[in-house]
């Protein structure tokens, strides 16, 4: 099977090569993430090495912050395979020795990255496996893991996991259903020990706000936001408004076009609108209009803590984002029709999370979310912590 991979990859290397001139940006970027030649700048051994994809990494961090408390002196690795990824770092820095951009998938290159890094562990976060790097890191007896597992069990997704997962010293999942799914396919060292991200939510929560909010009405925040939301969420705005619901809008994208779409949206409806960038003190927002509109990165996760609601973005899409954020702030969660990638959505589905599928359906469900005790939602959260204390004994063990 490695083999046929080898071939297979190293034909789809050459056409993505070939035509990389013809490519997006973004698709440029990721070409020439894997070509970044490693920065040799520190001596390595016995590593704590972890991966992942891109915005995986939020898995990764309370754990990494737990390594780094519990054993001061050890060396801390993290690759990721996305250039996405980076803008994410900022909170782990202090915690990190180094990050490495994954190069190909490629023997030379991987044995180069090893003999470099020199790991003693190597954790992949979620669904990010290379087959040729769990092969060679495999080849020199370094122990694998997989954290907060959760795939999607499709043809391809069986096939590859069938040939990778049985390779991994532990696999920790999110849930028992997940878990009797992987041992049902003849996959051993499988436990549950919950989703690691709710401590790196509960971390954030922990720390001082950039941006605090002042208002006496009561608060939806609708986080990451799509034109295909938007265009359902805008006929509602009015009714909501009329109900005393003022309404932060934080889009998916915060380019300068986007927010002018949205500014000229506000006004053609005649309602009144705020924008962040424009406020002097945002540890001292007045939150005065009918809209607060975000347009820089990094502060939705605050402006939930001042919200009484939330909208989850991409639910009108064909895929949300993360419902865990608001409901770590005691918010009950409205989302569009496509909610069922994101696990916590399902899980908490007609009890803290409802599915909207008209803005009929937004204004309506908003009357039973004003009455969900924030207090009822705070203390389910709670007992999804922990998690990443529970993977570290599982390193330990094996280290």
């Amino acid at each position: 099977m490695i083999y046929f991979y080898r071939l297979f990859y190293f034909l789809f290397m050459l056409l993505l090569l070939t035509v990389k001139p013809l490519l997006n940006g973004k698709f440029k970027s990721w070409l020439d993430l894997r070509a970044k030649k490693i920065a040799k700048i520190k001596s390595f051994n016995k590593t704590y090495w972890f991966h992942a994809s891109s915005g995986e990494i939020e898995y990764c961090k309370s754990l990494i912050r737990l390594v780094r408390e519990q054993h001061p002196t050890s060396q801390i690795v993290v690759t990721y395979s996305s250039p996405s990824a980076e803008k994410l770092f900022h909170n782990i820095t202090d915690c990190v020795d180094q990050f490495i951009p994954l190069c190909w998938d490629q023997p030379r290159a991987l044995n180069d990255l090893i003999d470099y890094i020199r790991p003693v562990i190597l954790v992949f976060s979620k669904t990010d496996l290379w087959p040729e790097l769990i092969r060679q890191v495999h080849n020199r007896g370094v122990k694998m893991g997989l954290i907060s597992f959760n795939p999607k069990i499709n043809f391809i997704g069986g096939l590859i996991n069938k040939m990778l997962l049985p390779q991994m010293n532990f696999i920790s999942c999110i849930d028992q259903a997940t878990k009797n799914e992987l041992i049902a396919r003849g996959l051993a060292n499988v436990s549950v020990e919950g989703d690691t991200r709710f401590d790196q939510v509960f971390y954030r929560l922990s720390q001082e706000p950039k941006l605090k909010l002042k208002s006496l009405n009561k608060i939806l925040v609708c986080g990451s936001t799509w034109p295909e939301d938007e265009t359902v969420l805008y006929e509602t705005f009015s009714e909501l408004i009329k109900k005393n619901i003022k309404i932060v809008l934080s889009p998916h994208e915060v380019d300068a076009k986007t927010i002018l779409r949205i500014q000229k949206e506000i006004i053609r409806r005649g309602l009144s609108y705020q924008i962040l960038s424009n406020e002097i003190d945002f540890l001292e927002i007045n939150f005065e209009n009918n809209i607060l509109i975000i347009d820089k990165i990094g502060y939705l996760a605050d402006a939930y803590r001042y919200g009484d609601m939330a909208f989850v973005g991409g639910s009108f899409k064909g895929k949300i984002h993360s419902v865990m954020e608001p409901l770590c702030c005691g918010l009950p969660v409205v989302t569009g029709p496509y909610y069922r990638n994101n696990p916590e959505a399902v899980k908490y589905q007609n009890r803290y999370v409802f599915q909207a599928f008209t803005s009929e359906d937004l204004v309506q469900i908003s009357d039973k979310l004003i009455l969900i005790p924030k207090n009822e939602i705070l203390n389910e959260m709670q007992q999804n912590k922990n998690a990443s204390l529970k993977v570290l004994t599982l390193i330990e063990n094996l280290v």
